[in-house]
């Protein structure tokens, strides 16, 4: 198989789908051109990070893994039986959800150690190094609070399969962050589920946490807190009774330099999860940064999809994978989305369909655009050998 990696949005997605799939379906991969639409092209240490632990949950094979490098060959084999433990680390700020991206839908196949003796205690157990809430990735508070409980309702059946554990966070421009996943992996013959979200609901809770870290004084989340709480309150969500106490304040010691960060999150009545953030900037905060969180996730939530911008492009490979016809709503498609459906066709010879949907629904706020798509996709029913 050959991917270009300067198609479309032409980044490291391509580069973390091409080898989750390459590993999942034991096919040999050429990706070219790698990052060829960045400023600076070619491998970084996250990716880097992120294809060699691939390729030692495949018992796999290398060829252009190097720092700044425009082509990586990939040659894998079986994957590593359940109970194993695996650690990756970017060396710098590199982003463990990143990581986390390439990584968990490999782990969740890994085949048991025995056939006969599958239990529970085999679970796989990855450790990842590098920067937890930094810029260009989603934060390790969208993975846990958004993407986590969507994918174990949607693609589980409301089974967890993934655990995870922030031991300790990392920022800009250092890293030192980890976390730990605790992967309960597919057993023999069992396979994820196709997704089905369809209807969007009202929004009932907006959640969040507002954090600050090293230098910068608690006091800075605090004066946040209270700029979110007033935007949020001018919305069309501002009657939620509960705004205030469901957004936490929280800060961080150790030798982070100064760093903070904004994390919102919103819950429907039809089980929707949307998300929006930010990452503050260094060594300051201010309403700015409020305006900035706030507006992404009302953003999302406006469109009159079922999930967020950031779910939107992480489900496709589920729902390439699943057994079944996933069915999504989602708002105005992404080319992170458009460039993981051309990857997942690449590699699996899926078709996926996304149909612009005409009708009007109900919503907080009737007097907003609201661009819909239909995500359709026949899975290939993979499952653990």
């Amino acid at each position: 198989m050959n991917l270009d990696g300067s198609h479309d949005e032409g980044g490291g997605q391509i580069v973390r789908n091409g080898a989750s799939y390459s590993a999942l379906l034991q096919l040999p991969l050429t990706i070219r051109n790698i990052r060829q639409k960045r400023p600076k092209p070619g491998l970084k240490n996250q990716h880097l990070a992120g294809i060699r632990l691939v390729n030692e949950i495949s018992n796999g094979k290398l060829k252009g893994d190097e720092l700044h490098s425009l082509q990586v060959v990939l040659q894998p084999s079986s994957l590593k039986p359940t109970g194993s433990s695996f650690v990756a680390d970017s060396t710098t700020a590199g982003a463990i959800t990143l990581l986390m991206q390439v990584s968990f839908p490999v782990v969740l196949f890994c085949p048991p150690s025995s056939p006969t003796n599958y239990t529970k205690e085999s679970r796989q157990v990855v450790i990842l190094k590098g920067g937890t809430n930094v810029n260009f990735s989603p934060p390790i508070d969208y993975i846990i609070h958004v993407f986590n409980p969507l994918f174990t309702r949607l693609f589980c059946g409301g089974q967890q399969r993934c655990q995870i554990q922030v031991d300790r966070r990392g920022f800009m421009a250092r890293g030192g962050g980890q976390v730990t996943m605790h992967v309960d992996s597919l057993s023999p013959g069992e396979h994820i589920l196709p997704a089905t979200l369809l209807e969007r609901g009202r929004v009932t809770r907006i959640k969040g946490s507002i954090y600050t870290a090293g230098t910068l004084d608690h006091s800075v989340a605090i004066r946040l807190k209270k700029h979110v709480v007033a935007l949020l309150r001018k919305s069309e969500y501002g009657s939620i009774p509960t705004l205030e106490q469901d957004i936490a304040v929280i800060h961080e010691e150790g030798p982070h330099g100064g760093a903070s960060g904004i994390d919102l999150w919103a819950e429907t009545s039809a089980g929707c999860i949307f998300g929006g953030g930010i990452i503050g900037r260094p060594r300051k905060a201010n309403e700015d940064d409020a305006r900035e969180a706030c507006e992404e996730l009302l953003r999302n939530l406006r469109h009159g999809g079922c999930v967020d911008e950031y779910f939107q492009d992480m489900m496709v490979i589920f729902m390439a994978l699943a057994k079944g016809r996933s069915r999504v709503v989602t708002g105005p498609l992404t080319q992170h989305t458009t460039t993981a459906i051309h990857v997942a066709k690449e590699m699996t010879g899926v078709e996926f369909s996304c149909i612009k949907l005409e009708t009007p629904i109900e919503m907080e706020v009737s007097s907003v655009a609201q661009e819909r798509y239909l995500i359709e996709c026949d899975g290939i029913g993979l499952s653990v050998k």
